[in-house]
């Protein structure tokens, strides 16, 4: 861990912490895919690398490496995906730049209420939680 901290930190070699980010970014997906597919995905791999029996006895080593590889890839499908909306024509790796929530519909009523001063605000009257507003 600290030899991370110190790459990544302190030197700034970002780059090397791209597969984490890929992975850490689709974490319950990996998971998830872990368990549910990955016994499909060596079974293909034997099948069209033939077990790795020309390697020998680090056969097994080759064969857990390479259904890691798929799982990344399929972890990095996701990430370069991720931000894409079917109505939306932007760039498919950006993030929107707000989600619309709570932040957006008070400064609605927020204009609302200076547009219109005369309409009672919904609730205004009635005693609250901690008391009457």
């Amino acid at each position: 861990m600290v030899g991370f901290v110190v790459l990544i930190d302190v030197l700034g070699w970002r780059k090397l912490a791209f597969p984490l980010v890929v992975v850490g970014m689709n974490s319950i997906f990996i998971y998830s895919a872990g368990f549910l597919i990955k016994g499909s995905i060596d079974n293909w791999i034997i099948a069209f690398s033939g077990g790795f029996k020309f390697i020998g006895t680090l056969a097994p080593v080759a064969e857990a490496c390479s259904v890691m590889v798929v799982l990344w890839y399929l972890c990095f499908w996701l990430y370069q995906r991720r931000g894409e909306s079917e109505e939306d024509d932007s760039e498919p790796t950006k993030l929107p730049r707000a989600l619309p929530g709570r932040c957006e519909n008070h400064r609605r009523f927020a204009y609302q209420s200076r547009k219109f001063p005369y309409r009672a605000r919904p609730g205004a009257g009635k005693p609250g939680p901690f008391g009457s507003p």
